[in-house]
């Protein structure tokens, strides 16, 4: 693959770096900390993002989407990291829509996908159990009996924007035992849930499911559950894997100015050797990723 940006690829690009800019800067981030961040992100934000069309990034065009798939994700992602944006296009447009894209059903993609893209749904993607990732750790499970609806029961942590969601994708136990996702109503009779920020300034819930039905299955039981889940994950991983990159870009070119311009024994320290080797090495290290 190219390593190169594509010329569409480079108009969103500066497109979103200008929109963040403008929109989102680091002094957003910390007004929403102090200002407590129950909400979790600022709707008006949000709404402009759905207005660009960002949560249809991966979402196939049949579907109302930007289909501008994972390369083009990662050049969203990682202007959102330079910012420090806080908004779920994670958890609904990269987690829950790839959910949805790979493990649904025509009927449901048809049904659903559209509303993500026009920022009507939300969705959160409710995975973990315990203290450290372990997405292969399940002990929720969903129980049929007879013709009764089938119903998940169990706890998940670390929800993104899980206070906010509208529909839940949760991992659990089959009736057979195998792994499988499922869709399930946020506000559905049954789910307790405690919501939590995090040092970051992200807002995640903690949610415990007694006996919730179950809105649909993604994935067949016996071959699409884990591999799905997998293939899920991935997705989230490698768009996290690009906000922080543009994270750490933006730090490093403020170090750059930094170097210019700060002065020690009357000379910029920029002109230090051991500091141009420390940058040149930092420098060869962003590149790589």
């Amino acid at each position: 693959m190219t390593l190169l940006l594509t010329e569409e690829q480079q108009m969103l690009q500066s497109a979103a770096r200008g929109f963040l800019t403008e929109r989102a800067p680091v002094a957003a981030l910390r007004a929403l900390r102090d200002g407590g961040n129950e909400r979790g992100f600022d709707d008006d934000l949000w709404q402009a993002m759905v207005e660009l069309g960002w949560p249809g990034i991966l979402v196939p065009e049949a579907y109302g989407g930007l289909d501008f798939g994972f390369e083009g994700a990662g050049v969203l992602f990682e202007e959102i990291g330079r910012q420090l944006a806080v908004a779920p296009l994670l958890s609904s447009a990269v987690l829950g829509a790839t959910a949805l894209r790979l493990g649904g059903d025509e009927a449901l993609k048809r049904a659903l996908l559209p509303k993500v893209v026009a920022g009507d749904l939300l969705l959160g993607f409710a995975v973990e159990e315990g203290p450290h990732h372990g997405p292969d750790r399940v002990t929720s499970a969903v129980s049929s009996s007879g013709a009764d609806a089938p119903t998940l029961s169990g706890a998940k942590r670390m929800v993104i924007d899980g206070s906010r969601a509208q529909q839940l994708i949760v991992s659990a136990q089959a009736p057979d035992g195998a792994a499988a996702l499922f869709l399930v109503a946020a506000d559905a009779p049954g789910i307790a849930l405690e919501s939590e920020l995090l040092v970051d300034s992200h807002r995640v819930a903690e949610m415990r499911f007694g006996s919730v039905p179950v809105l649909a299955r993604l994935g067949e039981y016996e071959a699409g559950g884990a591999a799905l889940l997998e293939d899920v994950l991935d997705a989230g991983r490698a768009c996290m894997a690009a906000e922080l990159l543009g994270l750490a870009d933006e730090a490093f070119a403020r170090t750059l100015d930094y170097l210019r311009t700060r002065k020690q024994f009357g000379v910029v320290i920029g002109q230090f050797q051991g500091l141009q080797h420390r940058a040149a090495h930092l420098f060869c290290e962003l590149e790589l990723a």
